[in-house]
């Protein structure tokens, strides 16, 4: 997880070393989301049809050809094939190991062990764009995408090592039953928490990974390494609460967690336009990365909920695709409306986002608790 936030503070500045706009600037960011997006459905399937191991293995090994890839592009078009590879990757990895965790965890400590696999993504984050950050300002913009292949290639060996393959069961080869998948995608629970994945994962894509980047580094002057400081920063005070949440989640109401995520979320992209020094920019990072902290485990944790077994990859893909939604509209969005309106713009309407996104949240998945949900099949 640590070569996931290696990359994320350097990626905007080194797409703009190809003498592009901010708008193209976006898509390059939005390319790998729409690999996911396209690729979500697919793994989640094959997941559910052939075990868990090999979906894993492909999709870190198609993550290391992308990293590798991006670092070696020497062209805005061949950024954007491997940054797609990257995130066809990504989507095959993160589905099939959601869907894993799922099945080990006890139903009533489902949260609690989403929380634990979340942390190993925080682990990242914390470490991640600090190390990214230091490189790309010592060694080149370049360097970081090298490391994270080398990273993605020791994943493959430790996964072919560590990872079992489990027995086969009867719904690894059952087929899809459409009624059931029409039902899926009209239940109620599962339309409102892919709403608020994909208006979470819109704020997190436009706002840290495109806006903060860009907005710290172009008009208040920080370096490379400033940001990844302040990333680092905002991940490792985030971390407490999220080994707090794997205490709580599976005891209190998981809509009630969710809104009080996004208050945060609207709280801390309004912040930033005010920011006129490092200080003010880590403040509202720290604010942004506890919020989101309150948010996924609680998410991922009612998909597990609610399903069984037999679909769940399926239903899970919807979940991941709904959020990659949200990642490739982002960045074009804030791109665009930094080139078109000013850049604050995007600050204000993903906080307008976050308070509809608590609304919604709160009103629509408040109606039972973990004891009473009944699953979806």
């Amino acid at each position: 997880m640590l070569g996931f936030g290696i990359v994320g503070p350097i990626l905007p500045q080194y797409v703009l070393t190809f003498n592009v706009s901010y708008t193209l600037a976006g898509l390059v960011i939005s390319a790998f989301p729409l690999a996911r997006m396209l690729f979500n459905f697919p793994s989640g399937i094959l997941a559910d049809r052939i075990g868990r191991r090999r979906p894993l293995l492909l999709g870190i090994s198609i993550v290391t050809l992308g990293a590798l890839g991006c670092g070696l592009a020497q062209t805005i078009y061949e950024l954007i094939l491997f940054r797609f590879t990257y995130g066809a990757g990504t989507a095959m990895f993160v589905i099939t190991a959601n869907v894993l965790i799922a099945d080990i965890a006890p139903t009533n400590e489902r949260g609690k062990y989403l929380s634990y696999y979340q942390g190993s993504f925080r682990f990242g984050s914390i470490f991640g764009p600090a190390i990214g950050g230091f490189i790309a300002d010592f060694a080149g913009l370049r360097v970081p995408f090298f490391l994270l292949a080398i990273l993605g290639a020791m994943s493959v060996g430790l996964t072919f090592l560590l990872i079992q393959d489990e027995p086969r069961t009867i719904h690894a080869s059952r087929s899809i039953n459409v009624g059931s998948l029409l039902r899926l995608l009209v239940d109620r629970r599962l339309i409102a928490i892919e709403v608020t994945q994909m208006a979470s994962f819109i704020t997190m894509s436009s706002i840290r990974t495109t806006m903060l980047p860009l907005y710290s580094v172009d008009y208040l002057g920080l370096s490379s390494s400033e940001v990844g400081t302040i990333l680092s920063i905002g991940a490792l005070i985030s971390f407490p609460t999220l080994m707090m949440m794997s205490n709580i989640v599976d005891r209190i109401q998981r809509n009630q967690i969710i809104s009080l995520g996004f208050i945060g979320l609207a709280t801390a992209v309004f912040l930033y336009p005010f920011a006129q020094d490092f200080t003010v920019v880590l403040v509202a990072t720290i604010i942004l990365s506890v919020s989101q902290i309150l948010i996924n485990p609680s998410k991922s944790a009612i998909i597990g909920d609610i399903t069984t077994p037999e679909v769940r990859g399926l239903v899970m893909g919807a979940f991941r695709t709904a959020g990659d939604i949200g990642f490739f509209i982002g960045p074009a969005m804030a791109g665009y409306l930094t080139d078109n309106v000013n850049v604050h713009a995007p600050f204000y309407l993903v906080t307008i986002l976050c308070i509809f996104s608590a609304l919604i949240a709160f009103h629509a998945l408040n109606t039972k608790r973990l004891s009473q949900i009944d699953s979806i099949t």
